[in-house]
């Protein structure tokens, strides 16, 4: 119901501005009309989502939230993709409740195939890295996803971040390590996947494997959040390390 009540709001916003062109111009309705709807649909499927996208890889996530409700406020048929996109915003700047309570208020069963998974793994990412207890939710959100999109990376490090999350230490590096084997990256995943892949070597005591993680994940792409944190990580370990070889020579 919501549904169809949306498309009818946008097809009288839709006449209304045609029916004001047309008395402010004087041309044919139809014309205008016309013209209208090209404009209409020029915005919602190709200005409004390149500009929407642009700035979610660019990190520009304040700006790419407006631009993603906007999107879903004057296309219906962009309005769940656009829903999801915005939590992923919510995602990169690590509110997890906040995208967690936009994923749960769209209705999964009404997307399409591929944004159902895309769905299902943000849920996942949220829950594993928010540090809720219901990591194994988490898995089985993804293990969905995965059988919609099989190989495709980013759900693959979902699954090692759900695996981590349920402290699966080994599972979880044997499936950061297949996302590596899916293919090349992006250096922004790479780097988190390296930062993540440290976390699990640290937790199993292997700090000599953890560190060169952490040194892979600043190689992989200094800008990123992710290896900024294992900059800081590193950092921090040495200072400890260093502290305690100093206690012990005293």
């Amino acid at each position: 119901m919501r549904r169809l009540a949306h498309v009818v709001v946008v097809a009288l916003a839709l006449a209304a501005v045609a029916v004001a062109t047309q008395t402010a111009t004087g041309g044919p309705l139809t014309v205008v009309a016309g013209g209208v709807w090209l404009v209409w649909y020029a915005t919602c499927a190709i200005l409004l989502p390149r500009l929407a996208h642009a700035a979610f890889r660019g990190g520009r996530t304040a700006q790419a939230r407006r631009r993603y409700r906007l999107l879903a406020l004057i296309s219906p048929a962009a309005r769940d993709g656009a829903r999801v996109s915005r939590a992923g915003c919510h995602l990169i700047e690590r509110n997890w409740d906040r995208a967690q309570r936009e994923l749960l208020a769209i209705d999964g069963e009404q997307l399409s195939a591929v944004l159902h998974a895309a769905w299902l793994n943000n849920r996942a990412y949220a829950i594993a890295r928010g540090g809720r207890a219901d990591a194994e939710d988490a898995l089985g959100l993804v293990e969905v996803a995965l059988t919609t999109r099989p190989g495709v990376p980013g759900f693959l490090h979902t699954r090692g971040l759900a695996l981590l999350a349920a402290g699966r230490l080994d599972d979880a590096i044997r499936a950061f390590e297949a996302v590596w084997d899916a293919g090349e990256l992006d250096p922004s995943l790479e780097a988190e996947r390296c930062h993540d892949l440290a976390l699990a070597w640290e937790r199993k005591g292997h700090h000599d494997y953890a560190a060169d993680y952490r040194r892979r994940a600043v190689r992989a792409d200094p800008s990123s959040r992710w290896a900024r944190d294992a900059q800081q990580e590193h950092e921090a370990h040495a200072a400890d390390l260093a502290a305690l070889e100093a206690q012990i020579a005293s």
